[in-house]
């Protein structure tokens, strides 16, 4: 007859190897809140500002 220990370890190697490969949705770490992103050009935020190099360069090419 086996020795009842050793299949108590095998029992919770199993089940420990199934926790960590398929965690439970419950457990999980909620995703991170999304990144802040820059305002888009001709957002309200932006008027009154200096324009971008970028910016500047078009306005260059369409005045010239």
């Amino acid at each position: 007859m086996p020795n009842l220990g050793w299949r108590a370890a095998i029992g919770r190697a199993v089940t420990t190897l199934g926790t960590v490969l398929y965690p439970h949705p419950d457990f999980l770490c909620p995703p991170p809140p999304p990144r802040p992103r820059p305002p888009l050009p001709g957002h309200p935020e932006l008027l009154g500002t200096r324009p971008n190099r970028a910016e500047r360069a078009v306005l260059r090419a369409l005045s010239g």
